[in-house]
């Protein structure tokens, strides 16, 4: 398998976008602030969901603990990922290192070894194709992992004033319906 190869299938984010677009789509579906979902959404984006997938039909979570700990399994996820693009990339780095050297033996070699050469060509090639892959990779991965951190803040802060209500002994209304709390007519 060559290193354009490899790359290609780390490149390959849709099932972590998939499980992005699930979470902010289950949070849309339990009615939850678009600000408190911020993080979700971003993290989504950047690992290739479509917006139209951010607001699909969804089972809505039950609990804030349910969408947090799937935002940090994901988050792991990216995390892995992450980290083996950046191996990868290591190892490209090197081979295509290895390919240079390589290269001038071969174009210094008295008489040149044409076919010494064209072989480091293509590897050289394949190095620098896989790390246009990677470079760009390794950037969404980040900030997917960086917008996913900020979920449980984002959560928190929409939602500060409504916990301290509810922990001062207060009650919400009825599935948010804040101008007059009754339920909705069927």
């Amino acid at each position: 398998m060559t290193w354009t190869q490899i790359a290609e299938l780390l490149d390959d984010t849709s099932d972590l976008a998939r499980r992005g677009a699930a979470c902010q789509a289950a949070a849309w579906s339990a009615g939850l602030d678009p600000a408190a979902t911020r993080g979700l959404t971003g993290a989504a984006l950047a690992l290739g969901a479509a917006p139209g997938d951010l607001m699909g039909q969804a089972a809505p979570w039950d609990s804030d603990r349910a969408m947090l700990d799937a935002a940090d399994q994901l988050a792991a996820d990216v995390a892995d990922r992450q980290r083996r693009v950046q191996q990868t990339a290591h190892a490209v780095r090197a081979d295509l290192e290895a390919a240079r050297a390589e290269l001038a033996a071969a174009q210094s070699a008295r008489p040149p070894d044409q076919a010494a050469i064209a072989a480091a060509m293509r590897r050289i090639a394949d190095c620098e194709t896989a790390l246009e892959i990677l470079g760009p990779l390794a950037l969404r991965l980040g900030y997917a992992r960086t917008r996913l951190a900020e979920v449980p803040g984002d959560l928190a802060e929409t939602y500060q004033a409504a916990s301290r209500h509810v922990r001062t002994g207060g009650t919400l209304p009825y599935e948010g319906r804040w101008l007059t709390g009754t339920r909705p007519r069927r």
